[in-house]
Protein backbone atom coordinates (compact mmCIF):
# COMPACT_ATOMS: atom_id res chain seq x y z
CA UNK A 1 0.00 0.00 0.00
CA UNK A 2 1.22 3.47 -0.83
CA UNK A 3 0.30 5.94 1.92
CA UNK A 4 0.06 9.60 0.95
CA UNK A 5 1.97 11.87 3.38
CA UNK A 6 -0.18 14.39 5.24
CA UNK A 7 1.46 17.44 3.67
CA UNK A 8 0.69 16.06 0.21
CA UNK A 9 -2.85 15.24 1.28
CA UNK A 10 -3.40 18.92 2.01
CA UNK A 11 -2.28 19.91 -1.51
CA UNK A 12 -4.47 17.29 -3.15
CA UNK A 13 -7.52 18.15 -1.06
CA UNK A 14 -7.12 21.86 -1.74
CA UNK A 15 -6.74 21.30 -5.47
CA UNK A 16 -9.59 18.82 -6.03
CA UNK A 17 -11.89 19.81 -3.19
CA UNK A 18 -12.08 16.17 -2.11
CA UNK A 19 -10.57 14.38 0.91
CA UNK A 20 -7.85 11.83 0.21
CA UNK A 21 -8.86 8.66 1.99
CA UNK A 22 -8.30 5.95 -0.65
CA UNK A 23 -5.01 4.17 -1.28
CA UNK A 24 -3.70 2.53 -4.44
CA UNK A 25 -1.88 -0.80 -4.44
CA UNK A 26 1.05 -0.76 -6.83
CA UNK A 27 1.54 -4.52 -6.42
CA UNK A 28 -0.65 -5.13 -9.48
CA UNK A 29 1.77 -3.20 -11.71
CA UNK A 30 5.05 -4.19 -13.26
CA UNK A 31 8.14 -2.70 -11.65
CA UNK A 32 8.64 -0.22 -14.52
CA UNK A 33 4.99 0.88 -14.46
CA UNK A 34 5.13 1.25 -10.69
CA UNK A 35 8.20 3.50 -10.86
CA UNK A 36 6.69 5.59 -13.67
CA UNK A 37 3.32 5.99 -11.96
CA UNK A 38 4.90 6.97 -8.65
CA UNK A 39 7.13 9.53 -10.37
CA UNK A 40 4.15 11.16 -12.10
CA UNK A 41 2.11 10.98 -8.89
CA UNK A 42 4.84 13.03 -7.21
CA UNK A 43 4.81 15.54 -10.08
CA UNK A 44 1.04 15.91 -9.93
CA UNK A 45 0.99 16.40 -6.16
CA UNK A 46 3.79 18.96 -6.37
CA UNK A 47 1.85 21.01 -8.92
CA UNK A 48 -1.63 20.79 -7.46
CA UNK A 49 -2.31 24.53 -7.49
CA UNK A 50 -4.68 26.66 -9.54
CA UNK A 51 -1.93 28.26 -11.64
CA UNK A 52 -2.15 27.57 -15.37
CA UNK A 53 1.41 26.24 -15.49
CA UNK A 54 0.63 23.74 -12.75
CA UNK A 55 -2.61 22.63 -14.39
CA UNK A 56 -0.72 21.99 -17.61
CA UNK A 57 1.99 20.02 -15.77
CA UNK A 58 -0.67 17.92 -14.03
CA UNK A 59 -2.49 17.38 -17.34
CA UNK A 60 0.65 16.19 -19.12
CA UNK A 61 1.47 13.74 -16.31
CA UNK A 62 -2.10 12.43 -16.26
CA UNK A 63 -2.05 11.98 -20.02
CA UNK A 64 1.18 9.97 -19.84
CA UNK A 65 -0.28 7.58 -17.28
CA UNK A 66 -3.64 7.33 -19.05
CA UNK A 67 -1.77 6.14 -22.13
CA UNK A 68 0.70 3.94 -20.24
CA UNK A 69 -1.14 2.20 -17.39
CA UNK A 70 -2.81 -1.14 -18.17
CA UNK A 71 -6.45 -0.99 -19.22
CA UNK A 72 -8.73 -0.36 -16.26
CA UNK A 73 -5.95 0.85 -13.94
CA UNK A 74 -6.01 4.60 -14.64
CA UNK A 75 -9.26 5.44 -12.84
CA UNK A 76 -8.39 3.49 -9.65
CA UNK A 77 -4.96 5.16 -9.68
CA UNK A 78 -6.24 8.76 -9.90
CA UNK A 79 -8.96 8.09 -7.34
CA UNK A 80 -6.55 6.56 -4.84
CA UNK A 81 -3.68 9.00 -5.34
CA UNK A 82 -5.59 12.26 -5.82
CA UNK A 83 -9.25 11.54 -5.02
CA UNK A 84 -9.86 12.65 -8.60
CA UNK A 85 -12.71 11.76 -10.95
CA UNK A 86 -12.34 10.88 -14.62
CA UNK A 87 -14.05 14.17 -15.53
CA UNK A 88 -11.56 16.22 -13.51
CA UNK A 89 -8.65 14.33 -15.05
CA UNK A 90 -10.03 15.04 -18.53
CA UNK A 91 -10.25 18.74 -17.67
CA UNK A 92 -6.53 18.78 -16.82
CA UNK A 93 -5.60 16.76 -19.90
CA UNK A 94 -7.59 19.00 -22.27
CA UNK A 95 -5.98 22.15 -20.87
CA UNK A 96 -2.55 20.55 -21.35
CA UNK A 97 -3.39 19.55 -24.92
CA UNK A 98 -4.53 23.05 -25.90
CA UNK A 99 -2.17 25.23 -23.87
CA UNK A 100 1.09 23.37 -23.37
CA UNK A 101 3.76 25.97 -24.14
CA UNK A 102 1.33 28.87 -23.64
CA UNK A 103 1.26 29.01 -19.84
CA UNK A 104 2.48 32.62 -19.76
CA UNK A 105 -0.30 33.74 -22.11
CA UNK A 106 -3.04 32.22 -19.96
CA UNK A 107 -1.39 32.68 -16.57
CA UNK A 108 -4.09 35.07 -15.31
CA UNK A 109 -6.97 32.71 -16.05
CA UNK A 110 -8.35 30.71 -13.15
CA UNK A 111 -8.91 26.95 -13.32
CA UNK A 112 -12.62 27.18 -14.13
CA UNK A 113 -12.03 29.51 -17.07
CA UNK A 114 -9.27 27.23 -18.38
CA UNK A 115 -11.49 24.16 -18.20
CA UNK A 116 -14.25 26.02 -20.06
CA UNK A 117 -11.81 27.16 -22.75
CA UNK A 118 -10.39 23.67 -23.24
CA UNK A 119 -13.81 22.00 -23.36
CA UNK A 120 -14.74 20.28 -26.66
CA UNK A 121 -17.76 22.60 -26.95
CA UNK A 122 -15.52 25.68 -27.21
CA UNK A 123 -14.75 26.76 -30.80
CA UNK A 124 -11.13 27.49 -31.65
CA UNK A 125 -12.20 31.00 -32.64
CA UNK A 126 -13.25 31.67 -29.03
CA UNK A 127 -9.90 30.44 -27.71
CA UNK A 128 -8.16 32.81 -30.11
CA UNK A 129 -10.43 35.69 -29.04
CA UNK A 130 -9.59 35.07 -25.39
CA UNK A 131 -5.86 35.02 -26.12
CA UNK A 132 -6.18 38.33 -27.96
CA UNK A 133 -8.06 39.88 -25.04
CA UNK A 134 -5.39 38.71 -22.62
CA UNK A 135 -2.60 40.08 -24.81
CA UNK A 136 -4.46 43.42 -24.84
CA UNK A 137 -4.30 43.41 -21.04
CA UNK A 138 -7.95 42.60 -20.38
CA UNK A 139 -9.06 40.36 -17.53
CA UNK A 140 -11.07 37.36 -18.76
CA UNK A 141 -13.41 35.40 -16.49
CA UNK A 142 -15.31 32.15 -17.02
CA UNK A 143 -18.44 34.28 -17.57
CA UNK A 144 -16.64 36.04 -20.44
CA UNK A 145 -15.70 32.70 -21.98
CA UNK A 146 -19.29 31.46 -21.79
CA UNK A 147 -20.57 34.71 -23.30
CA UNK A 148 -18.11 34.47 -26.18
CA UNK A 149 -19.18 30.87 -26.78
CA UNK A 150 -22.84 31.92 -26.88
CA UNK A 151 -22.06 34.74 -29.30
CA UNK A 152 -20.01 32.41 -31.51
CA UNK A 153 -22.83 29.88 -31.64
CA UNK A 154 -25.37 32.60 -32.49
CA UNK A 155 -23.10 33.98 -35.21
CA UNK A 156 -22.69 30.50 -36.68
CA UNK A 157 -26.46 29.92 -36.73
CA UNK A 158 -27.01 33.35 -38.25
CA UNK A 159 -24.44 32.75 -40.99
CA UNK A 160 -25.95 29.35 -41.77
CA UNK A 161 -29.47 30.80 -42.01
CA UNK A 162 -28.27 33.61 -44.27
CA UNK A 163 -26.43 31.19 -46.55
CA UNK A 164 -29.52 29.00 -46.82
CA UNK A 165 -31.68 32.04 -47.52
CA UNK A 166 -29.32 33.25 -50.24
CA UNK A 167 -29.42 29.83 -51.90
CA UNK A 168 -33.21 29.75 -51.89
CA UNK A 169 -33.43 33.30 -53.20
CA UNK A 170 -31.22 32.34 -56.14
CA UNK A 171 -33.56 29.47 -56.89
CA UNK A 172 -36.51 31.86 -56.69
CA UNK A 173 -34.78 34.19 -59.13
CA UNK A 174 -34.69 31.27 -61.55
CA UNK A 175 -38.51 31.19 -61.60
CA UNK A 176 -38.70 28.59 -58.82
CA UNK A 177 -41.50 29.92 -56.61
CA UNK A 178 -42.05 26.72 -54.63
CA UNK A 179 -39.55 27.90 -52.01
CA UNK A 180 -41.33 31.18 -51.22
CA UNK A 181 -42.67 29.88 -47.90
CA UNK A 182 -39.27 28.56 -46.87
CA UNK A 183 -37.65 31.87 -47.78
CA UNK A 184 -40.13 33.72 -45.58
CA UNK A 185 -39.45 31.29 -42.71
CA UNK A 186 -35.71 31.85 -42.99
CA UNK A 187 -36.16 35.61 -43.10
CA UNK A 188 -38.12 35.44 -39.85
CA UNK A 189 -35.48 33.16 -38.32
CA UNK A 190 -32.70 35.58 -39.25
CA UNK A 191 -34.62 38.47 -37.71
CA UNK A 192 -35.12 36.43 -34.54
CA UNK A 193 -31.44 35.49 -34.36
CA UNK A 194 -30.37 39.09 -34.88
CA UNK A 195 -32.71 40.27 -32.12
CA UNK A 196 -31.40 37.57 -29.79
CA UNK A 197 -27.82 38.57 -30.54
CA UNK A 198 -28.53 42.24 -29.87
CA UNK A 199 -30.35 41.44 -26.62
CA UNK A 200 -27.45 39.25 -25.46
CA UNK A 201 -25.02 42.10 -26.11
CA UNK A 202 -27.24 44.57 -24.23
CA UNK A 203 -27.52 42.18 -21.28
CA UNK A 204 -23.74 41.76 -21.20
CA UNK A 205 -23.20 45.53 -21.34
CA UNK A 206 -25.81 46.10 -18.63
CA UNK A 207 -24.24 43.48 -16.36
CA UNK A 208 -20.80 45.03 -16.85
CA UNK A 209 -22.13 48.53 -16.05
CA UNK A 210 -23.90 47.27 -12.92
CA UNK A 211 -20.74 45.55 -11.72
CA UNK A 212 -18.71 48.71 -12.33
CA UNK A 213 -21.27 50.85 -10.50
CA UNK A 214 -21.37 48.43 -7.57
CA UNK A 215 -17.58 48.45 -7.32
CA UNK A 216 -17.55 52.27 -7.40
CA UNK A 217 -20.19 52.38 -4.66
CA UNK A 218 -18.19 50.02 -2.44
CA UNK A 219 -15.02 52.05 -2.97
CA UNK A 220 -16.91 55.22 -2.01
CA UNK A 221 -18.18 53.58 1.17
CA UNK A 222 -14.69 52.45 2.08
CA UNK A 223 -13.39 56.00 1.55
CA UNK A 224 -16.19 57.41 3.72
CA UNK A 225 -15.45 54.87 6.45
CA UNK A 226 -11.75 55.74 6.44
CA UNK A 227 -12.49 59.48 6.47
CA UNK A 228 -14.97 59.09 9.31
CA UNK A 229 -12.51 57.04 11.35
CA UNK A 230 -9.80 59.66 10.78
CA UNK A 231 -12.11 62.44 11.97
CA UNK A 232 -12.99 60.51 15.10
CA UNK A 233 -9.32 59.90 15.82
CA UNK A 234 -8.64 63.61 15.56
CA UNK A 235 -11.59 64.36 17.83
CA UNK A 236 -10.44 61.77 20.33
CA UNK A 237 -13.61 59.68 20.19
CA UNK A 238 -11.88 56.39 20.90
CA UNK A 239 -15.06 54.56 21.87
CA UNK A 240 -16.76 55.50 18.63
CA UNK A 241 -13.79 54.32 16.57
CA UNK A 242 -14.47 50.73 17.59
CA UNK A 243 -18.12 51.13 16.61
CA UNK A 244 -17.09 52.50 13.22
CA UNK A 245 -14.72 49.59 12.55
CA UNK A 246 -17.34 46.98 13.41
CA UNK A 247 -20.16 48.82 11.62
CA UNK A 248 -18.69 49.40 8.17
CA UNK A 249 -17.56 45.86 7.13
CA UNK A 250 -21.15 44.64 7.40
CA UNK A 251 -22.49 47.55 5.37
CA UNK A 252 -20.03 47.21 2.51
CA UNK A 253 -19.97 43.41 2.33
CA UNK A 254 -22.53 43.35 -0.48
CA UNK A 255 -21.37 44.93 -3.73
CA UNK A 256 -24.91 45.28 -4.98
CA UNK A 257 -26.53 47.44 -2.27
CA UNK A 258 -26.90 51.21 -2.47
CA UNK A 259 -26.42 53.63 0.39
CA UNK A 260 -30.10 53.59 1.29
CA UNK A 261 -30.44 49.82 0.59
CA UNK A 262 -27.72 49.11 3.12
CA UNK A 263 -29.64 51.02 5.75
CA UNK A 264 -27.35 54.06 5.77
CA UNK A 265 -28.31 57.23 3.94
CA UNK A 266 -25.99 60.03 2.93
CA UNK A 267 -27.46 62.27 5.63
CA UNK A 268 -26.91 59.59 8.27
CA UNK A 269 -23.31 59.20 7.16
CA UNK A 270 -22.78 62.95 7.52
CA UNK A 271 -24.46 63.03 10.93
CA UNK A 272 -22.17 60.25 12.19
CA UNK A 273 -19.24 62.57 11.56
Amino acid sequence: MNVVPMNQQTDVEEFTGNPVDVHFSYAALSRDDEVSAKEDAAIIKAHMKSAAESIIAVGLALKRQKERLPHGMFLPWIEAEFRMTDRTALNFIRVAEHYNGKSETISDLNATALYELAAPSTPQSVREQVEELIVDGQKVTVADVKRLKTEAKAAEELASARAELESLQKQADNKDTANAGEIHRLQLKIEELEKGRDLARKDADSAEKKASAAEKDVNERISIAISEAAQKIEAGFKDEILATVTFWPSTISSSTCSRTDCGVSSSEISSRS
